[in-house]
């Protein structure tokens, strides 16, 4: 069955799918909405810095609240006379809080600020309280959810006026869930929130330029232009590497736009405008923050973050090359272990010899790569003849940019973090966006031949797969609050598929 996207199967089904993804992000909340006290209690304002230590956005509100970018906890003296605070191995004996940077004798965080916007603001002016962290995981994995929709519905819409329903439908949960979309939110804590956030304004970035382009010819074209600027800046308080990605995605569009004589120059220099005013602006904001915190307008505290590695090690020994395949590895070809029982699927535990990067790791480092979930096996694939030449170039450049993007990422990611799925999450939704339209791409020319049918199954099944996939990876995520918090639902989900 195909649709034009104003059929009213198609605005019925897509609006059960987004009601499901609802209940499903729901459930995840209440699931795990019990204990901790530090997890699930809200937070009446004022309160002492030291007793919110697990939530670093509630100490950047305490902070911000008290006119300061610094967080109101002092640093243990130990851990301020020590020569190299930034390696692991020279904190001992010194108190010190994980994953908080140090610099000039002040405790920051560099978490991406977004979620603070996002989620906490809001929930205090509208409440008069600060969310707890497993609420705002809630807000932030269902606005994700929106956001996502909205950015395959555009983009699938620029190159295919009509395509298969029920695929557009499959496809697109298998997007949702092989973006592990609901993991990060099941697995609800500081580490998750700024990749959530990324996912917001990466893919509201997406839908709104790939929106501005089918709006060329009147108002809402500036419009779209500016929330997409937005957007896209918005992604530096996320995780501030991704905005490769998202420029990587989308360049080639804007550049079709801009050296296409059928736009005049009048246009072009308003939507210029449109998108580098807010762009600029939150940019401008960005590095205010930056140079209040680290002296610097480029720096978010990386460097001088408390981590388990040596923040102190030089950058050429990081990014050697002898470092890539590993990368390659970890972000793409990592399998996971497939067990017996439920939830049937176990992120694999690694441990990596690495000059300057992760010697071993702990039970929280769990990884599986991209590739372990069918939908994107379709990338290989590849190119798809559309029905202009026009489109033809454009999906090229956007999957070959996107690709080349993500692999950068990747080697970045992973000498500058840890072999934990969570980082592969920086490229998960742009490559899942494209696999998922590659297969209707694909659909559009399917006849009824025995090849095509048999395509058609594969894809669904693709589709099924990696919802599956991402299904169970819910209750066996980095965090595994359900299975912690809440042992009597995963003793359910477990006899459930007991046979």
């Amino acid at each position: 069955y195909e649709t034009d996207f104003k059929d009213r199967a198609y605005k019925i089904s897509s609006a059960l799918v987004l009601a499901l993804f609802f209940v499903i992000s729901f459930s995840i909340f209440t699931a795990i909405n019990s204990r901790p006290a530090w997890l699930n209690q809200k937070t009446s304002y004022p309160f002492n810095p030291q007793d919110k230590i697990e939530d670093p956005y509630l100490l950047v509100f305490d902070a911000f609240k008290k006119g300061q970018t610094h967080l109101d906890i002092k640093p243990d003296e130990k851990l301020l006379n020590l020569k190299n605070p930034y390696n692991p191995d020279d904190r001992i004996g010194a108190a010190y809080y994980l994953d908080y940077v140090l610099y000039k004798s002040k405790y920051y965080s560099y978490y991406g600020i977004a979620p603070l916007f996002i989620a906490y603001y809001p929930s205090y002016y509208l409440s008069g309280n600060l969310p707890s962290m497993n609420f705002a995981g809630f807000i932030l994995g269902a606005l994700a959810v929106l956001a996502l929709f909205f950015a395959y519905k555009s983009f699938v819409k620029t190159f295919l006026k009509r395509t298969n329903l029920v695929l557009f439908i499959l496809s697109f949960q298998a997007l949702v869930c092989g973006s592990l979309l609901f993991v990060l939110q099941a697995d609800s804590y500081r580490y998750e929130f700024p990749i959530l956030s990324m996912y917001i304004f990466f893919a509201l970035f997406i839908a709104f330029s790939f929106a501005a382009d089918g709006n060329i010819n009147n108002k809402k074209f500036f419009i779209y232009l500016a929330l997409a600027g937005f957007s896209f800046a918005s992604i530096l308080a996320t995780r501030p590497h991704c905005i490769i990605l998202a420029f990587a995605f989308i360049i080639p569009l804007y550049l079709q736009n801009m050296f296409d004589k059928n736009i005049s120059a009048n246009v072009k220099i308003k939507g210029a405008v449109s998108f580098f005013v807010p762009f600029l602006i939150i940019c401008s904001l960005v590095m205010l923050h930056n140079y209040a915190r680290f002296d610097s307008p480029f720096s978010f505290g990386q460097n001088y973050n408390l981590t388990g590695t040596n923040a102190a090690v030089s950058t050429s020994q990081k990014l050697s090359l002898s470092n890539f395949s590993a990368g390659i590895f970890q972000y793409f070809l990592d399998v996971p272990e497939f067990l017996a029982h439920f939830p049937f699927i176990d992120p694999l535990k690694h441990s990596y010899n690495l000059t300057g990067s992760v010697f071993a790791v702990g039970a929280n480092s769990r990884n599986m790569g991209i590739l372990a979930f069918p939908l994107f096996w379709t990338l290989f694939i590849g190119f798809k003849n559309f029905k202009t030449q026009k489109q033809n170039k454009l999906f090229k450049s956007i999957l070959i940019s996107t690709i080349c993007a993500s692999i950068f990422i990747a080697f970045i990611g992973f000498v500058c973090g840890y072999p934990g799925f969570r980082y592969t999450c920086d490229i998960r939704p742009a490559l899942a966006v494209l696999s998922a339209f590659i297969m209707l791409a694909c659909a559009a020319d399917f006849t009824q031949d025995s090849s095509s049918k048999i395509l058609y199954r594969f894809f669904a099944l693709s589709c099924i797969a990696t919802i599956i996939f991402g299904f169970f990876m819910i209750f066996n995520g980095e965090m595994q609050w359900i299975y912690k918090i809440n042992p009597e639902i995963y003793a359910k989900w477990f006899n459930l598929f007991s046979f």
